[in-house]
């Protein structure tokens, strides 16, 4: 009977062993279980950090190309002095009388531009052909034209114009204190060339050389006029 009862005390506690050992497994499983999810869990977090911070800075760069593309407009203004030298065979010679000259321009891409003209007498030519004769000459100039340019150094452009423009030559002349005028005008072909270079992003210089048309009439006779202009330019 003893040994009956040993038997059964022993067969308890292996009983008792294997299942003490199948619940630590089973703890072992859920620990390493529990162990990979907080794995996880931290490797997803720091996932979505990282696309958030990518996503920040896309966003950003967007923002700061649209800034700049909506601050250069393409818009442009320029105001310059011309030296317009104007000759004339019924005047059998030239005269240069000092301009004012505006232009507004707009970019059509990185080559091309389009540009409105206009030009006025801010000095009057004189010269004085006897002690009692006077004569002073003004003009004025506007037209439109197209600009094709190209870079050729960072900041640097060579650029043609081309286009039509209306040219007028006044006289004033004054003889034993009488004074009589005459007024001429034509729109031709005009076209030239120049260099300009930005001094800041916004501000740049030009220099260019014009002819501003050919015409004849009964007044003036051959006509033509033409100039260099020294200009500074603002970009909107």
């Amino acid at each position: 009977m003893q040994n009956i009862f040993l038997n059964l005390r022993i067969k308890k506690k292996i009983l008792y062993l294997e299942r003490a050992s199948v619940k630590l497994v089973h703890f072992q499983r859920d620990k390493s279980h529990i162990h990979e999810s907080m794995k996880m869990k931290k490797s997803t977090q720091a996932i979505i950090t990282v696309l958030a911070a990518l996503a920040a800075g896309s966003v950003s760069a967007q923002s700061m190309n649209k800034s700049a593309m909506e601050k250069d407009s393409g818009w442009y203004g320029e105001v310059g002095y011309l030296g317009l030298n104007t000759s004339s065979s019924a005047l059998n010679g030239s005269q240069t009388p000092k301009l004012i000259r505006f232009v507004a321009g707009k970019d059509i891409n990185e080559n091309l531009s389009i540009e409105g003209m206009a030009a006025m007498t801010m000095s009057k030519a004189t010269t004085t052909p006897s002690t009692i004769e006077t004569a002073k000459y003004s003009a004025s100039t506007y037209g439109l034209y197209a600009k094709p340019k190209i870079e050729v150094a960072t900041g640097t452009q060579l650029f043609a114009r081309i286009g039509v423009a209306h040219t007028s030559l006044k006289l004033e002349d004054t003889y034993s204190g009488v004074t009589g005028s005459a007024t001429s005008g034509a729109t031709k072909v005009s076209y030239g060339f120049g260099v300009q270079t930005e001094f800041t992003k916004t501000i740049y210089g030009q220099f260019d050389y014009m002819a501003y048309g050919k015409s004849k009439d009964s007044i003036f006779g051959d006509m033509s006029s033409k100039g260099f202009t020294a200009s500074v330019g603002y970009r909107f």
